[in-house]
């Protein structure tokens, strides 16, 4: 399944790179087959909604579950340290967050959620009892 920010979309494209020509794109939640073949992050899709028929989606925004559309619910971060917030699943970090920031959780998996922040690890975050 592809996940990313609400009203933004994964491109599908035409090698692995981020210079690959966009031929496609997924929208969050949408499903997709994908090999085991994978290439500068990148994972090949040899059934694609394209007019290629096939392409390279980046890695970092495919999850194995259907996120669930959580609508920007707000969450509160309950850690005993520090927590990352991330550009994608497992990629760079954009800043930290701390035990008791706030954050508005747009899509939500058992592992990952996207957040106002970030992608944040699903065991960081719990439901907001305000």
């Amino acid at each position: 399944y592809a996940i990313c920010q609400p009203k933004d979309y994964i491109n599908i494209r035409s090698s692995p790179s981020r210079k690959g020509q966009a031929e496609g794109y997924l929208q969050c939640g949408y499903s997709i087959y994908v090999s085991y073949k994978t290439k500068n992050g990148f994972v090949y899709s040899p059934a694609t909604n394209t007019e290629m028929g096939e392409g390279w989606i980046f890695k970092g925004y495919l999850i194995d579950e259907e996120p669930i559309d959580m609508g920007g619910q707000q969450y509160v971060v309950c850690s005993n340290g520090r927590v990352a917030a991330r550009k994608s699943i497992g990629g760079k970090r954009r800043c930290w967050l701390y035990n008791g920031d706030t954050v508005k959780v747009w899509y939500m998996t058992n592992e990952w959620c996207v957040t106002d922040r970030g992608f944040v690890m699903t065991r960081y975050l719990e439901e907001d009892p305000i």
